[in-house]
């Protein structure tokens, strides 16, 4: 037998019904929710049958045949005033039709919850199957299938969702997403999928306006929806390639545990999980949910651990007449080694081995400027690449609901999260932009090429290097982010009608801590070391002109070269980037079926809503006394070999993703949705709706913007459906879209000059406050089919189109120089020149709407 709900003492008086009709297995779980009695049934005998709507003030029993009236099933009231359901007697001239036998009928515990049916995609409550707007929906069962130990694990397995950021795709990142779980709805951009949690926004985790849903209260997830159409008209920015809505089981009571653990098949990847929840009611009118979660996974760094790994990779084809790139095994850099290889002049091709040994470079196959297949040089995927960075994850959450009068509840809960992640960043690089430059004079050269130099006329070569794991010490970076969002929200019901709200304050705190990184203010400044006049003695030639900057000469010939001293020396101090992420949402929302009619009533959804977001980041370093600093010009500094991309950097770390900003936004928006019949019941047509949906947003700094959809539902047989719906859905810039900075060295080919020269440039990222929304029109059409020889079997498949405009993007800094070079004096203005060489210093790469994305398919759901 099933219950729905928890138990009661007896049938109360009158209360308010506001339930939609749907499947019997929905609509008496909502029933029974809202008359806060229990309601005992054969789950087998409500399967495969549907109830119509129930709106208004009955007592329970009353309630509930009405509810009933139609599908062939009864209620009915025990002795002991227990509510059951049966199968209605039928008429004496016809067959009575056989009862399910017992041994079917699946028994539930008082606790297991039944779905709700309420749809994300609509703020009308439908059945998934039966709105316009195609939407996946996955149960807890389902999810734990899929992906026993996380949401992602499993999210990510469902086709909708492509190039996600997961803890395997970011192990190593710095930009804020490593060991982080962001979803990528249809493939183009984490940042135009909307999550929500129980239809609600969430505090982004960063300053992308992303949600980690590695924060979510997992074993209190009853089911996701997935809306596959744009959605923005029905829930605001971001919305573009659709919705993912995480439904959490509120009316769950008692008490539920789970815990598991784990090894990979290598013996590595240890891992346990441990959940437990409890819910109970206080009083005859409120209820107390409680979860909490525990999560932790030991890391996989290096590829070369798993049996399968090549070292495959997709490489330049040196045929021209083949394609662009090719797969290859034991895929090699050719413009590095781990002992260094000079990679510019006559002496192009040598490395440097054991002891600084020159050797020839080992070519492999399919050599290319770039990479070859085999031979010397290096792949750091083989030790170096995390495969998973460490994780722990800790979740807590608390509900309090109560249910003053029938016709009004209140809520209040809290949900926290807290995540760690950590990782070996990849080693240190010398090379492509960052190469560093030695010069005949250096105190560590050896004798040999010292000598072939002054023979070919060379004062210098470009040296491309890499640093073993901890040669230039043990370079680390740990992601923290600590979640809290307190919710606050009421419902009030009326005939026909309901009236609710809510008010969120979210913040996320994260953390990215930085050890033991090399000092671009240093390491070049080390690396060009002579030997002392007076002492013989190696030193940097900086310190013959300041004798008191304390550098230690740095020698990166050959593997394990670095001195221990020259290594404390570089990674003196460290870094972190700290960032808070504050939203606070107020919404008001009104639904019901109005006086006016079609073939049917009218249903209305309308409200407004407030959102505030802010942003605050910030990279203090430690100790206090290297706030400030800067990578100055190295002329001014007595040395030589600064790479371009270097000069003047704010950032004296190699390769931290490291920012400084502050800003804020408001949104103030309307909505208003109406399912509006068009027949019942009349050739061709058993049933035929209206659905529209329109929003209208005013941000500060942007103005004002509108999204809309227009959708029909068409049933044509009780086993034929078609959907189709158009939409205007949007998104509105970050706060990095908006108030981002950040310099990174790239190689740029300069065409505004003659023989176009190559070299590396300051790319400045920035911002824009006054960026415009993005515009995206989306179109789905569908059919659902429901074979009456296969009851319970349902069979959609939609055809999707989105295409986005005016994205937000970067212009790109090869770009600008290239429309400089074509004449366009706007992008010459973004570009800084030497004024004594001509060459390019800064490249101000801004936030722009300038590009377009599309994509299109075919969904199947069975």
């Amino acid at each position: 037998m099933a219950l729905a709900l928890s138990a009661a003492p007896a049938l109360p008086a009158q209360r308010y019904f506001d339930v939609p009709a749907g499947p019997a297995t929905q609509t008496v779980t909502r029933f029974a929710q809202q008359a806060g009695v229990p309601v005992l049934f054969p789950y087998a005998l409500l399967q495969n049958r549907s109830t119509r709507a129930l709106r208004g003030r009955y007592e329970v029993h009353e309630g509930l045949q009405r509810l009933l009236r139609g599908s062939g099933l009864v209620a009915s009231v025990s002795g002991r005033g227990q509510l059951t359901i049966r199968l209605a007697d039928p008429p004496p001239s016809a067959p009575e039709e056989p009862r399910p036998e017992p041994s079917v009928l699946r028994d539930l515990g008082e606790n297991e919850a039944l779905p709700e049916v309420e749809v994300t995609g609509t703020r009308l409550a439908r059945d998934g199957m039966t709105t316009p707007t195609p939407v996946a929906a996955l149960s807890r069962v389902e999810l734990d299938e899929l992906g026993p130990t996380t949401l992602m694990d499993a999210l990510a397995q469902l086709p909708h969702f492509l190039n996600n950021d997961t803890p395997q795709t970011q192990s190593f990142g710095t930009s804020g997403a490593a060991g982080a779980s962001y979803l990528n709805l249809r493939g183009i951009g984490t940042i135009r999928t909307l999550v929500l949690l129980d239809g609600r926004r969430l505090v982004p985790s960063t300053r992308f306006g992303t949600v980690d849903v590695a924060l979510f209260p997992r074993s209190l997830v009853e089911r996701v929806e997935v809306v596959t159409g744009g959605a923005s008209a029905s829930y605001g920015s971001d919305a573009v390639s659709g919705v993912v809505n995480v439904i959490l089981d509120r009316d769950f009571t008692g008490l539920r545990t789970h815990a598991q653990a784990g090894l990979a098949d290598a013996g590595d990847f240890g891992n346990f999980e441990a959940g437990v929840t409890f819910g109970t009611r206080l009083g005859g009118n409120s209820s107390l949910l409680l979860s909490g979660e525990v999560f932790r996974a030991d890391g996989i760094r290096g590829y070369n651990s798993r049996s399968w790994y090549r070292g495959q990779a997709a490489i330049p084809n040196p045929d021209p007449g083949g394609p662009a790139e090719i797969i290859v095994e034991n895929a090699r850099a050719t413009t590095y080694t781990f002992g260094g290889l000079i990679t510019s002049g006559p002496l192009a091709g040598i490395e440097f081995l054991e002891g600084g040994v020159p050797a020839p470079f080992q070519v492999g196959e399919h050599y290319t400027r770039t990479a070859q297949s085999g031979g010397s040089g290096g792949n750091p995927a083989d030790e170096h690449v995390w495969l998973l960075p460490d994780q722990e994850r800790l979740s807590a959450f608390a509900r309090f609901t109560t249910r003053p009068t029938s016709a009004t509840s209140a809520f209040l809960q809290v949900l926290a999260g807290r995540t760690r992640n950590s990782f070996g960043k990849e080693p240190p690089a010398l090379w492509g932009a960052w190469e560093a430059t030695i010069y005949d004079d250096n105190a560590f050269l050896p004798e040999s090429i010292r000598g072939e130099m002054a023979a070919l006329g060379v004062t210098s070569f470009r040296f491309g290097r890499a640093a073993s794991r901890g040669e230039l010490g043990n370079t680390s970076a740990r992601l923290g982010s600590a979640l809290v969002t307190a919710t606050a929200g009421g419902e009030w019901h009326l005939p026909g009608w309901s009236l609710e709200g809510y008010y969120q304050y979210g913040r996320n705190h994260s953390v990215i801590d930085y050890d033991e990184i090399v000092r671009l203010d240093r390491v070049y400044r080390a690396l060009d070391s002579v030997i002392h006049p007076g002492t013989g003695e190696p030193v940097c030639r900086s310190t013959l002109a300041f004798p008191d900057d304390g550098c230690v000469p740095l020698n990166l010939f050959g593997p394990w070269s670095v001195s221990p001293e020259a290594r404390a020396w570089i990674i003196e101090g460290d870094t972190r980037q700290v960032q808070d992420v504050e939203e606070q949402v107020a919404e008001l929302t009104v639904r019901g079926d109005t006086p006016w009619r079609t073939v049917a009533p009218v249903s209305v959804a309308a409200g407004v809503s407030w959102r505030r977001e802010a942003v605050d980041a910030w990279a203090p370093r430690h100790p206090s006394s290297l706030e400030g600093l800067t990578v100055p010009p190295a002329e001014t500094q007595g040395y030589r070999g600064l790479p371009a991309a270097y000069v003047n950097n704010d950032n004296i770390f190699e390769r931290t993703s490291l920012t400084t900003l502050e800003g804020s936004y408001d949104v103030h928006e309307v909505f208003g949705e109406a399912l509006v019949p068009l027949l019942r019941s009349l050739p061709p047509a058993r049933r035929l709706d209206l659905h529209l949906a329109v929003r209208g947003a005013r941000y500060s700094g942007s103005g004002t913007i509108g999204a809309w959809r227009t959708g029909l539902d068409w049933e044509m047989l009780p086993s034929l459906r078609l959907r189709a719906t158009r939409s205007r859905d949007i998104r509105a810039g970050s706060h990095s879209d908006r108030y981002d900075f950040s310099s990174v060295g790239i190689t740029i080919v300069d065409r505004v000059l003659e023989n176009d020269p190559i070299y590396a440039v300051v790319g400045d990222r920035r911002g824009n406050p006054q960026i415009e929304p993005e515009r995206a029109d989306t179109t789905t059409a569908g059919i659902v089919l429901r074979p009456g020889f296969a009851p319970g079997l349902s069979l959609a498949t939609d055809y999707y189109d989105i295409k986005v405009h005016d994205a937000i993007a970067l212009y790109g800094v090869q770009n600008i120089i290239d429309g400089c070079a074509g004449g366009d004096a706007n992008l010459c203005a973004l570009i800084e020149r030497d004024e004594e060489n001509g060459l390019i210093r800064r490249v101000n790469n801004v936030v722009l709407n300038i590009a377009g994305a599309r994509s299109r398919g075919i969904d199947l759901e069975l």
